[in-house]
C-alpha cells in the first residue's frame, strides 16, 4: 500500500481540525453556523456530480443516510458547544474514544469481537483521558475521572464520541451505495435544512420567542428572529459560512475519496483521527500564543485555557492517540467516521 495514500486521512483530520479552530473564533449561533456553511457547499457538489456522472443507486442508499442526518445534525451541534465551552487541548483528545466505544458496539452491531490487544488499547486510552484531566491541587485520584463526565465541554464531547461510534458504519454503507460526491450532496444537503429548520421551530416553542446559546467565548447570549436574520444574511457571516463551509467540505471530500482509496476502514480511521487530534491540538497552541504575542485582552481571549496544565495535557493526548491506534490496528472493529 503506497504511503501516500495516508494523505487522505491525515488531510481528512487537519481540515477537520481547522474547521474547529473557527467554532472557536465566532460567536454565530450553531444552528446557522453549520447549516449555512452546509447549504454553500451544495453548488460545489453538483458540479463535481455533473462531470463524474449520476450513480447507480443500491438498496441501503436511503435507509443509510435517513438514519445518518439525524445522528450528524446532533454531532455537529454537540462539537459547537464542545469547543466553546472548553479549550482544544482538552476536548479533542476525547475523540479518540471513537474507536473505544466502537470495541465494545462493535459485536452488537456484527462488526466482531473485541481482542486481547484491543482491550490493551482501551485501557491506555483510558489512563491518557485520566493524564489528561489531571489538576494542580486536585482532590482525590478519582478527580480526573469525575472531569470527564461533569465538566460541559468533555461531556459533550463524550456525547459525540459515543454517538460516531453507533453512526460509524453508515457512512461506508452510503458510499458503497451510491457514490463519494452524490452521499456528500445528499446528505449534507439534508443535515443543512435540518439544522436551518430547527431556528424557527425552536424560536416558536419558545415562551419568550428567543433562545440562548454560548458564544465563542462561553458567555451566555439571548437573541431572536431578526439577531438570526443578521447573522445569517451579513456580509462579515458570509465569509465564515465560506472558509467554514470550505473546510467542511474538503474535510467530507478526503474522508469519502480515502474511504474508497484504502482497503480498510480501520487503517483510515486511524489516520484521521490521529490527524484531528494532533492538529487541533497543534492549532489550538498556535492560538494561544498568538493571542499573548498580540496582547489580547484576558477577558477577550477564545484560546486563553489552552496553556493551562500544558505537561499533563500533551502526556494525555500522546497516550490516548497511541491507544487509539492500537484498538484501530489490532481491535477487530470495522467502520469510520
Amino acid at each position: 500500500m503506497s504511503p501516500l495514500l495516508w494523505l487522505w486521512p491525515l488531510s481528512s483530520g487537519a481540515t477537520d481540525a481547522a474547521s474547529r479552530i473557527v467554532i472557536k473564533k465566532t460567536d454565530i449561533h450553531g444552528f446557522v453556523l453549520n447549516g449555512m456553511s452546509l447549504l454553500l457547499s451544495f453548488p460545489v457538489y453538483f458540479v463535481w456530480l455533473y462531470f463524474v456522472g449520476f450513480p447507480e443507486i443500491g438498496p441501503q442508499f436511503w435507509s443509510a443516510v435517513f438514519w445518518h442526518v439525524p445522528m450528524f445534525v446532533l454531532i455537529l451541534i454537540l462539537l459547537v458547544e464542545s469547543h466553546r465551552a472548553g479549550s482544544m487541548l482538552k476536548t479533542m483528545p476525547l475523540a479518540s474514544l471513537t474507536p473505544a466505544f466502537l470495541i465494545v458496539t462493535g459485536p452488537l452491531m456484527g462488526g466482531g469481537n473485541p481482542t486481547f490487544l484491543g482491550a490493551i488499547g482501551i485501557l491506555v486510552v483510558v489512563c491518557g483521558l485520566y493524564v489528561l484531566n489531571i489538576e494542580k491541587e486536585q482532590k482525590g485520584w478519582l478527580t480526573p475521572f469525575k472531569l470527564i463526565v461533569t465538566e460541559r465541554a468533555s461531556l459533550f464531547m463524550f456525547g459525540v464520541t459515543f454517538i460516531a461510534a453507533l453512526s460509524s458504519n453508515l457512512d461506508k454503507i452510503a458510499i458503497v451505495n451510491s457514490s463519494p460526491v452524490f452521499y456528500l450532496m445528499i446528505d449534507h444537503g439534508a443535515v443543512a435544512l435540518t439544522l436551518l429548520a430547527l431556528i424557527p421551530i425552536s424560536l416558536f416553542l419558545s415562551p419568550s420567542g428567543r433562545m440562548t446559546y454560548r458564544n465563542s467565548q462561553n458567555r451566555i447570549v439571548n437573541i431572536g428572529a431578526n439577531d438570526f436574520k443578521n447573522q445569517i444574511f451579513s456580509l462579515s457571516s458570509l465569509k465564515i459560512f465560506l472558509g467554514y463551509g470550505a473546510f467542511n467540505m474538503l474535510t467530507g471530500i478526503f474522508h469519502s475519496v480515502g474511504l474508497n482509496a484504502l482497503p480498510h476502514v480501520p487503517y483510515f480511521m486511524a489516520g484521521k483521527r490521529s490527524g484531528a487530534i494532533i492538529f487541533a491540538v497543534l492549532f489550538g497552541l498556535i492560538m494561544w500564543r498568538l493571542e499573548i504575542f498580540k496582547e489580547v485582552n484576558p477577558s477577550q481571549r477564545r484560546f486563553g485555557t489552552e496553556g493551562n496544565n500544558l505537561k499533563w495535557k500533551l502526556s494525555g493526548t500522546l497516550l490516548a492517540v497511541v491507544g487509539m491506534v492500537i484498538i484501530i490496528l489490532f481491535g477487530n472493529v470495522e467502520g469510520g467516521v
